[in-house]
């Protein structure tokens, strides 16, 4: 007499249920299915090989599902349903799957053939027949299956990858013929993109890539590593007709190619290419690069001594040597204070050494960094970096146009240099002190270790001691002597004016270095702004708050000065006569409750660095080289050339510290504005046309770059067409043209 199968048990794992029989490597099943529950948005349902075999499989699933805990409470209503080993054809799948879902009246997506998971939780699942030497007419649009069992209507199918990347799915294999796809190289999903084996070989016989995690910002093109080498041509022309997005990764395992291969075959791929080897570390398995000198720099965490949790230092490799270190190529780029610059036709940013690290300015690509408009390998730029750089820096701060670069390129980059690479989400501003400032804030990519933010101030320790310091030279003033001005009111109840004990001070820079914190609770100063602005504005505060996708009482303010209240305002702080204010308008009436609540805002602000321009029809006034000015409002100012044909006065600035005011709170094109109370150096005065033109450098960060450096840039891009943008009032200015007093 036959025996009967093995009873099942079903194991709750987080979010996740696990159903094994009395048979197989329990801690190993239990190790997958709490990764795969972490790696899933769903509750995922894991059979192990010994069940999946079983008849009555998705019976056992339904009546496992309707008991457990965490399905019955709702936390996740959807089901991914993983069957680990061989397990029935594809067509009962889908028809287990759906009587599943109709059972229990949840949506079900379930594998549709043997599952590959990886170490962070991500997996593929390939139906039999669906590799790439042998489409079934599907190729990898059928992975998984869903359906919500009410009908064909409720039906979808998804690629193997799971969960779904956010990088472009690769091309299924039936778009490509043998001849074009290299003769005996075949194509397999891996959870981490794509795995390149001789034919006949299949992933679970060659080796662990099917165990590494995916990269998130693009796929990863894996040959070798299972002992038989292809021809560098062949691999070569798989490649190219995979036609791949040009972020993905080439990574050369070990005997991918055979020895002595030429190491420029595949130069001129779309893809970044690496060599690299698997490592199995504590948190599981990952890629370890070697280098040009055949030296592998194993991630950190396998090195760290027991007991230490930070990561430790790869190991040193031999000094780098390549065609720019060698001399067979120039070395592009120029020189700047804080390292060195490879953008074309751009004023450089780094005008004052930069105290984080070497400052390097390069253009970013979907295939890695630009040098002279064409993508550069990760080692070939390090080399570029040694030969114009010398020895190794410390840390590297990268900036350029482009803030979306791919996460991949830059850990790279931090283990081929052994050094720690940051980079900005977003606009950078380097202070004439040296300090960064990045609004959207900084990452940190170390050797061997995740990418982790790093703040929106770099260094550091200059988040609160210097830039608390630095912070206060933004706040507005009251200038006495000629031309009387108004602060913003320093009042209880206003947010940001009046400041608690260990508040920095209400600026520019504190408050844009600020803004990619995560927002506080709301305070008792933050409502009764909120009052204020609401007794001051009436039925226009809940307009203005509509139009935001956040309305705080800062933005709605920000918003009401952008969109009508701003010549109020700024006539306000300038000193203008304005009617007492009555008790409809508040205790300090619409344009000082305004002004405090925008200023507050600016701390969620990109900051602009470099060339802005503004117009006025006021006369030049007592212009004068070398006369240092103090302007008691906002100052609008354009990101690119242009005057207004009625202007008397034109203005180049160059910014350190003006903040970015777009469509988000204003109509129309994006303005750079200056806090009030902003300090500017008069550079130089030019008369042409019956008008003149003013050069000014902002003063907010302290000591500005050599000025005859800032006047040469400002004036290359000062001329421009007219244009009917707004004007504004002149700058540090009364209207009877005699100058505020200047505070320093």
């Amino acid at each position: 007499m036959r025996p009967g199968p093995p009873a099942v048990r079903v194991e709750a794992l987080g979010d996740a249920l696990l159903l094994r029989a009395g048979t197989g490597p329990a801690g190993a099943l239990r190790a997958v299915t709490s990764a795969l529950g972490r790696g899933h948005r769903e509750t995922v349902v894991v059979t192990a090989p010994a069940v999946t075999g079983q008849d009555g499989l998705f019976d056992l699933v339904i009546d496992a599902v309707a008991e457990a805990a965490p399905i019955r409470a709702g936390i996740r209503t959807e089901i991914r349903l993983v069957l680990l080993g061989a397990g029935p054809d594809r067509d009962t799948r889908e028809d287990g799957i759906r009587r599943v879902a109709w059972r229990l009246g949840r949506r079900v997506t379930g594998s549709l053939g043997p599952v590959v998971v990886a170490s962070d939780g991500t997996c593929v699942s390939v139906p039999h027949g669906a590799h790439g030497d042998a489409p079934d007419g599907d190729g990898w649009r059928y992975g998984w299956y869903g359906s919500d069992g009410t009908g064909p209507d409720g039906d979808s199918w998804e690629p193997p990858w799971s969960p779904e990347p956010r990088w472009p799915v690769l091309p299924a294999p039936e778009s490509r013929t043998r001849d074009q796809a290299g003769p005996g190289l075949v194509a397999h999903p891996v959870p981490a993109g794509l795995w390149l084996l001789p034919a006949g070989v299949r992933p679970g016989q060659a080796g662990v890539v099917g165990s590494l995690p995916r990269e998130p910002d693009a796929p990863t093109i894996f040959v070798g590593g299972c002992g038989r080498p292809v021809a560098a041509d062949e691999v070569a022309r798989a490649v190219a007709a995979m036609r791949p997005d040009p972020a993905s990764r080439l990574v050369l395992l070990p005997r991918a190619v055979p020895d002595g291969a030429p190491a420029d075959r595949f130069d001129g791929l779309p893809v970044r290419v690496r060599s690299a080897v698997p490592v199995l570390g504590e948190t599981g398995w990952r890629l370890a690069p070697v280098t040009t000198a055949g030296t592998v720099v194993p991630p950190a965490a396998a090195e760290a001594p027991a007991g230490d949790d930070r990561p430790a230092s790869p190991a040193v490799a031999p000094a780098r040597s390549g065609p720019y270190t060698e001399g067979r190529r120039p070395v592009p780029g120029r020189a700047t204070a804080a390292g060195w610059s490879l953008l074309d036709d751009t004023d450089a940013l780094g005008i004052a050494p930069a105290a984080a690290g070497v400052l390097v300015e390069v253009a970013t690509g979907p295939q890695g960094f630009l040098v002279g408009g064409a993508p550069i390998s990760v080692a070939d730029f390090a080399d570029l970096l040694a030969a114009a750089l010398g020895p190794g820096p410390a840390s590297l701060v990268l900036a350029g146009p482009d803030h979306d670069r791919p996460v991949t390129l830059l850990a790279e980059l931090a283990e081929v240099l052994g050094a720690p690479v940051y980079a900005p989400a977003g606009p950078l501003a380097l202070t004439a002190t040296g300090v960064l400032l990045a609004a959207s804030g900084f990452h940190a990519y170390v050797p061997g270790a995740p990418p982790e933010p790093a703040g929106p101030v770099l260094p550091a320790g200059c988040a609160d001691a210097r830039m608390a310091g630095l912070a206060t030279r933004f706040a507005p003033i009251a200038p006495a002597g000629p031309g009387r001005s108004r602060s913003v009111p320093a009042r209880a109840g206003i947010a940001g004016v009046t400041r608690r004990p260990g508040d920095a001070p209400a600026s520019a820079v504190r408050t844009a270095a600020r803004a990619a914190e995560p927002r506080p609770e709301p305070r008792p100063e933050a409502t009764e702004l909120q009052d204020a602005l609401v007794a001051a504005l009436g039925p226009e505060y809940d307009r203005h708050a509509a139009e935001l996708d956040e309305p705080t009482p800062e933005l709605v303010a920000l918003r009401a000065y952008a969109n009508g209240a701003g010549p109020g305002v700024n006539a306000y702080l300038r000193g203008a006569p304005i009617p007492e204010p009555g008790a409809a308008t508040g205790p300090w009436g619409p344009p000082a409750v305004v002004a405090a609540g925008a200023l507050l805002a600016f701390r969620q602000l990109p900051v602009v660095f470099g060339p802005v321009f503004a117009s006025s029809a006021a006369p030049a006034g007592s212009y004068a080289a070398g006369v240092d000015l103090t302007e008691p409002g906002f100052v609008e100012a354009h990101l690119g050339p242009g005057a207004h044909p009625d202007a008397r006065t034109e203005y180049a600035i160059w910014s350190m510290t003006a903040r970015r005011v777009d469509a988000a709170v204003r109509a129309g094109a994006p303005v750079a504005c200056f806090a009030p109370g902003s300090r500017f150096a008069v550079l130089a005065v030019e008369r042409f046309d019956g008008r003149i033109r003013v050069y000014l450098a902002d003063r907010n960060a302290g000591p500005t770059a050599d000025a005859g450096t800032l006047l040469a840039r400002l004036r290359a891009g000062a001329a421009a067409p007219s244009t009917d943008r707004p004007m504004i009032a002149p700058i540090g200015l009364t209207d009877s043209g005699r100058p505020f007093a200047y505070d320093p």
